[in-house]
């Protein structure tokens, strides 16, 4: 996902491995990858408010980016808990803003 959304944005910031939460994953957004088309944005308790998080779905190379959103935009949302994990905030597709939208 990191990959496909570096190359949308045409940056030439090198990736990195293991950098969770220390430095943005491109430029300053950080991405999130889901596998199925049609998954939604998770953001946890530890999110800050201030980043911008870009949501990828896809795999095999096949990599489509669904939108973007501030974390403290999930707040409009309820959390939800699934298979005895913490509560997080699963943010629909639809409510995420068009990857157009995004400045960088």
């Amino acid at each position: 996902g990191e990959v496909a959304f570096k190359k949308y944005v045409g940056s030439n910031q090198a990736l990195t491995v293991n950098t969770f939460r220390s430095q943005p994953d491109v430029l300053e957004f950080e991405v999130r990858t889901r596998r199925e088309d049609d998954y939604d944005l998770i953001l946890r308790k530890d999110d800050p408010d201030h980043k911008t998080y870009v949501l990828v779905v896809g795999s095999a190379c096949r990599y489509r980016i669904a939108g973007w959103i501030k974390g403290s935009e999930r707040y409009d949302h309820e959390p939800k808990t699934y298979n005895d994990r913490p509560k997080a905030w699963f943010i629909p597709q639809s409510a995420l803003h068009s990857i157009e939208e995004l400045q960088f």
